[in-house]
């Protein structure tokens, strides 16, 4: 939330002082962490910024900037401009760089839509192509969006199957961490 705010723009800074190239992935992060954290100016500078000294890089173009606009459409619960947006990832998508976040957004605003179906199946290519960047804290929550989808779509035992690989994943979490918090009541509420 805003308390983080603090934290990536100190990020941010950090990054500017050395010199970085257009590419950076705590950038292309940071973009998407304000826009979900409702710090959709610090979003948009951060573009603008971006886009005005490297108006030509791919990485702007197709990764930054459109998974930033969706990440601030997300937060103002808009899912079809998040969708919208994210078409120009199609290209980059499926890349190291992109983290796998494009399709954990566009999976995010299928399930803000109710297109139940559709989520899922984002989600699902997030676990197919966990390999591009098995660190990546999307994978883990593939898990919990994957969850939601099934219980969106009425399959009950699909859900209760997401939600237990979820918390075997994160057997070891903080008790007090949020999506943690949600996916444990959520699930009991499958019973």
């Amino acid at each position: 939330g805003r308390d983080n705010a603090a934290g990536i723009r100190a990020t941010l800074s950090r990054i500017e002082s050395e010199g970085d190239a257009p590419g950076t992935v705590p950038r292309f992060r940071a973009g998407i962490a304000f826009g979900l954290a409702g710090l959709s100016g610090d979003a948009q500078a951060l573009i603008a910024q971006a886009q005005l000294r490297y108006p030509e890089s791919t990485f702007i173009k197709t990764l930054l900037t459109p998974a930033t606009r969706a990440a601030v459409a997300l937060q103002r619960r808009q899912p079809e401009q998040a969708i919208a947006a994210l078409e120009a990832t199609a290209p980059t998508e499926a890349g190291t760089v992109a983290g796998l976040l494009p399709f954990y957004l566009r999976g995010e605003a299928y399930l803000q839509k109710q297109s139940h179906t559709e989520a899922g199946h984002q989600f699902e290519r997030i676990l197919k192509l966990r390999g591009v960047d098995p660190m990546s804290p999307v994978v883990a929550l593939a898990h919990l969006g994957l969850a939601r989808a099934r219980a969106g779509a009425g399959d009950a035992d699909g859900a209760r199957r997401g939600y237990e690989d979820l918390f075997k994943i994160w057997q070891h979490a903080d008790a007090d961490l949020a999506p943690l918090l949600a996916a444990r009541a959520e699930y009991a509420a499958l019973k």
